[in-house]
């Protein structure tokens, strides 16, 4: 055996012996479990006094005093993840991104292959947009270990509880996480104060809307009909983060959510009804799409197309600096009227390894789709060190390499990935591959 042998098989059973301690740890077995800590669970019991909401949802608010009406609403409107060599060498030992600076917050993707998981920290908590999986043990496993470090080594102190969760659309790419998150078979689920959905029921991920409605203490279903501003809208369960103790209050509203239940039945489609969430931080802004698309076999119309005219007035609610890539760059996800109103300085995404196949990866629904790729390209202005990149001309197509300078992100060519946004507009990207990539926003 030479060295290079030697010290792959090394690598190896460290990940082994990681593994075993990790289970050890985490035993259910009351005789083994350590006596729980007083302080930790008042600190806990404190972050859940607050009353159920008994029956529903409370009104939407404007996000301001001064947030204009916008004009009358339009009549029409499964496989484990196949790594290898370097890749699965670099992901051995855990992913450690630096903590927060002060004035400073991020998002981090987790890469559960063909699905989107984005966990936003904030020195005063924590927010979970989706919680997607795809198919097989390996993503799963991903998933709970990345939540798992996130809560109880780099954020103790937010005692296993979200200030809100988000599933944008009930498809199980972006909710099959739910029961290993949250589920009751858990000796420590995570507890949810608010949580958000569009209340639009059909979609393998229906179930895990339904189980998060009784487990969260409060929740509300954000309707387009009820977002009456051009600013989009809020509320209490939708912006719950307070203050925080370095001075930043985040600002959270929706712009989009589920649509009326006369719309016409070509907007069957659960992606129709994604809940779309707007999150500022000082000089820092994203935009979360979900997976909202435009008509099937074009580039406009759909439930995209419906929100772009909605806010055709003024389009500038959608101005931001990073943009949540729409339906894992499919080529419905994302058109250039969307693009000229988001004007983004990077862009990101979660999506699938090209070389996995079956049912639900990347490969067999062709993400991303290389059209988009190629708008993407065009219209995000920061810039990332080149590296190579895969992208599809359709369903079941063979991957084509691409050269990528641009600031786009994906879990495919990225694995988890932070993106750290300060409140004076400052950014910056670490990787699972090991890059530190400052984006130039301003």
């Amino acid at each position: 055996m030479n060295a290079k042998h030697q010290a792959l098989w090394a690598l190896v059973l460290a990940a082994a012996l990681a593994g075993c301690q990790t289970t050890a740890t985490r035993s259910t077995d009351p005789a083994t479990q350590p006596p729980p800590d007083p302080s930790a669970q008042e600190a806990r019991d404190a972050l859940l006094e607050r009353p159920r909401h008994s029956d529903g949802a409370t009104a939407l608010e404007p996000p301001s005093p001064n947030a204009r009406l916008k004009r009358d609403r339009l009549a029409e409107a499964d496989f484990e993840r196949a790594t290898a060599g370097a890749d699965a060498l670099a992901r051995a030992a855990p992913f450690a991104p630096r903590a927060l600076r002060p004035k400073e917050m991020a998002v981090h993707a987790i890469d559960v292959g063909q699905g989107d998981a984005f966990l936003l920290e904030f020195a005063c908590g924590a927010a979970l947009v989706d919680t997607g999986l795809q198919r097989g043990q390996a993503s799963r496993d991903r998933l709970v270990a990345y939540v798992d470090r996130f809560f109880d080594q780099r954020r103790p102190d937010l005692h296993r509880t979200l200030q809100l969760a988000v599933i944008s659309h009930s498809h199980a790419d972006h909710a099959d996480g739910v029961p290993f998150l949250f589920g009751g078979d858990r000796p420590d689920p995570l507890a949810v104060r608010n949580y958000l959905d569009s209340g639009y029921d059909s979609g393998g991920g229906a179930p895990d809307q339904v189980f998060l409605r009784d487990h969260a203490q409060r929740y509300e279903a954000i309707r387009m009909e009820d977002i009456l501003w051009l600013e989009g809208a809020t509320s209490a369960v939708i912006d719950p983060l307070p203050a925080c103790a370095d001075g930043v209050n985040p600002q959270l509203r929706v712009l989009w959510g589920g649509l009326p239940g006369d719309a016409p039945s070509q907007f069957s489609n659960p992606n129709h009804h994604s809940v779309v969430l707007r999150v500022d931080y000082g000089e820092a802004s994203f935009l979360f799409t979900g997976d909202l698309q435009s008509r099937q076999g074009a580039l406009d119309g759909g439930g995209l197309g419906w929100m772009l005219d909605d806010y055709e007035r003024d389009p500038g609610v959608f101005d931001v600096d990073a943009l949540k890539v729409s339906h894992h760059g499919a080529e419905n996800g994302t058109n250039d009227r969307l693009l000229a109103a988001t004007t983004p300085c990077l862009a990101f995404m979660g999506v699938g390894s090209p070389d996995d196949r079956g049912s639900g990866t990347a490969h067999d629904h062709g993400h991303p789709n290389r059209n988009t790729l190629d708008r993407l390209i065009g219209a995000v202005s920061g810039t990332r060190p080149r590296r190579d990149v895969w992208a599809f001309d359709g369903a079941d197509t063979e991957p084509r390499k691409r050269q990528l300078t641009k600031a786009l992100f994906g879990t495919a060519w990225d694995g988890h990935y932070v993106i750290y946004a300060s409140a004076a507009g400052h950014w910056r990207v670490l990787t699972e591959r090991g890059e530190s990539v400052p984006v130039q926003c301003r």
